[in-house]
């Protein structure tokens, strides 16, 4: 694979993996709340701490990859994505969950928000604009997918399989920043 498709195939890879993170989750939220012994609003915060969480990049991100660089944060990103996963996974009380989420939204979102910045780095113009719609319609495959996905997942085995989807989204997109480097 030639290295300028590799960065598009991670950059899309960084923005479903932030995508699933929300999506995935939404029809377990119920499955979630009872297995945790909350109530179904405070189930819905997860999704608050993971918004919060992707939020959080915006603010330092630039400042940090000028100190360690492109590919180090980008990896630095994944691996706090699939700490979050992995805690998600073997939580058992809703200030796990919370924490975990929070740590996916941070991974995430800070994934996604390089995975567009390398694409305006090495396309300009009508390439750029080309890729950048391919990284919108891996949004959007990801925001319908993860949604059904995530409902027959949470039908046909525990709410926890969910973070393994993830654990195992991460890991890949974080082979993909090795392959690139």
């Amino acid at each position: 694979m030639q290295p300028n498709a590799r960065m598009l195939t991670l950059a899309c890879s960084a923005t479903m993996m932030a995508q699933l993170g929300v999506t995935l989750y939404l029809p377990a939220m119920p499955v979630i709340a009872e297995a945790l012994n909350i109530s179904e609003a405070e189930g819905y915060n997860s999704l608050l701490m993971y918004l919060g969480g992707a939020a959080v990049p915006l603010v330092f991100a630039a400042r940090v990859i000028r100190i360690f660089g492109r590919s180090a944060v980008l990896l630095a990103f994944c691996c706090i994505f699939l700490s979050g996963s992995v805690l998600s996974a073997w939580t058992c009380c809703d200030t796990g969950f919370y924490v975990s989420r929070t740590l996916q939204g941070l991974g995430g979102g800070g994934a996604a928000l390089i995975g567009r910045a390398l694409l305006s780095e090495i396309y300009s113009g009508a390439r750029l604009a080309k890729h950048l719609s391919l990284l919108s319609y891996s949004f959007v495959f990801a925001l319908i997918v993860g949604q059904v996905a995530g409902g027959y997942l949470v039908l046909s085995g525990h709410w926890k399989v969910l973070s393994f989807v993830m654990i195992f989204g991460s890991v890949m997109t974080t082979l993909l920043v090795l392959t690139v480097q």
